[in-house]
């Protein structure tokens, strides 16, 4: 599987964000031969004695769907810039919306 996965996505980039305890990570994979990118954002609350942690992912269509502007939809994580304004937006991101 390993192996497959290796001759299909070209790069994967990742920008992670912490609120607290909580994780927000987006996560941009792209392909071998197009254009083509997927994105996906994941959240992990980590338990305590009390309760279990939890954890969700969600596939990423920009935060423009949630409270965020238009041109989050647009950004290129392999770009610097990019990555830097969307770890922006996902720090004041609620990830009670995401889940």
């Amino acid at each position: 599987m390993r192996v497959r996965i290796a001759q299909l996505v070209s790069g994967v980039w990742v920008v992670i964000a912490r609120q607290r305890k909580t994780c927000v990570c987006a996560v941009q994979m792209y392909f071998h031969g197009s254009a083509k990118q997927r994105s996906y954002v994941i959240v992990h609350k980590p338990g305590n004695r009390y309760a279990g942690g939890r954890w969700w992912a969600k596939t990423f269509a920009g935060p423009a769907a949630h409270g965020g502007t238009e041109k989050a939809r647009t950004l290129d994580l392999r770009d610097r810039a990019d990555a830097r304004e969307l770890a922006a937006l996902l720090e004041n991101l609620d990830p009670r919306e995401w889940a």
